[in-house]
Formats: C-alpha cells, sequence, structure tokens
C-alpha cells in the first residue's frame, strides 16, 4: 500500500473458485480506483469472463491504465514496452527481465510448476503497473498524448 493506492496480487492456482473472483471483481469495480495491469485487455477479458453484467466494462475506461500501452504511446520506437523497461524508464529501478527469470523455461511451464520464478515474474510485473500509473500519467499529459491514451486505447477488443 502507499499512499495512493493499494497493490494485490491474486494466484489462481490457490484453489479460488469463480464466486470468489466474482466478488473479488465486483469490490474493485464499486471502489473509485484505477486499475493497471500490464496487457490489461488480457485481465478485462479475464474479468468478463466471469460476470455476464461485465459487458459494459469498456464504457469504465477512465479507471484502467495500461503501462505497456502508455509506454508504446509514449516511445513506439522501443521495442520492450513490458514491466523491465517501465521500471527503468520511469521508476528509475532496475527489475530482473522475464528472459533472466525463466531462461529457457516457458511462462506456462514455470506457473504449472509453481516456480519462484513465476512468483518473482507477478510481483515485478504487479509493481511496475502500481507504480508506474502517476509518472507515466504525466508524461502522457506532457507529450499530448493523454487524450489518445484514454479515448482510443481501451475500445473493446
Amino acid at each position: 500500500a502507499s499512499d495512493y493506492g493499494q497493490l494485490s496480487f491474486l494466484d489462481n492456482n490457490e484453489g479460488i473458485d469463480g464466486e470468489q473472483i466474482k466478488s473479488l471483481i465486483s469490490e474493485l469495480l464499486v471502489e473509485d480506483i484505477i486499475i493497471s495491469s500490464i496487457s490489461l485487455k488480457d485481465v478485462i477479458k479475464f474479468m468478463s469472463s466471469y460476470d455476464e453484467k461485465l459487458d459494459k466494462i469498456w464504457e469504465m475506461s477512465d479507471r484502467f491504465f495500461d503501462p505497456s500501452v502508455a509506454s508504446y504511446l509514449l516511445n513506439p520506437l522501443n521495442k520492450n514496452h513490458d514491466y523491465d523497461d517501465i521500471a527503468a524508464t520511469y521508476l528509475n529501478i532496475t527489475m530482473m527481465p522475464s528472459k533472466e527469470l525463466f531462461g529457457k523455461q516457458s511462462l506456462q511451464s514455470a506457473n504449472q510448476n509453481k516456480s519462484d520464478s513465476m512468483l518473482k515474474y507477478a510481483c515485478y510485473r504487479a509493481f511496475a503497473a502500481f507504480s508506474a500509473v502517476r509518472p507515466m500519467r504525466e508524461a502522457l499529459e506532457g507529450s499530448g498524448m493523454i487524450q489518445l491514451f484514454e479515448n482510443i486505447e481501451y475500445h473493446q477488443p
């Protein structure tokens, strides 16, 4: 937690059922919070799969922030828009890239094996997504890209 929010991590491999996930999603949507995640569209699709009432979730785009999309808009020539690059550029923090965490092991294999690398990866991604909202929003505003980010990037796929 910080002066501007709370960081949460949900490990769906821990036997959490659909009703528990629905409850957590409902809590997120009732609160006046920003939901930030790298690859946010995947998270929204996941959330929508648990409740038909979330079909209109895309209308709440002002409550979503995807640092990977912001990173692309701010620096489209950069090939990396993952947590490690976002942390280095906007938080001045060095994080171990996924290639170093997993080596030749796939993300799916690391998840199935419940490896320590998978937990670190999830925490790095969550921390970068959470911490980068403020500096990246300021950068988007400073570059005149904030309206493009808010009005175009979150339309339903």
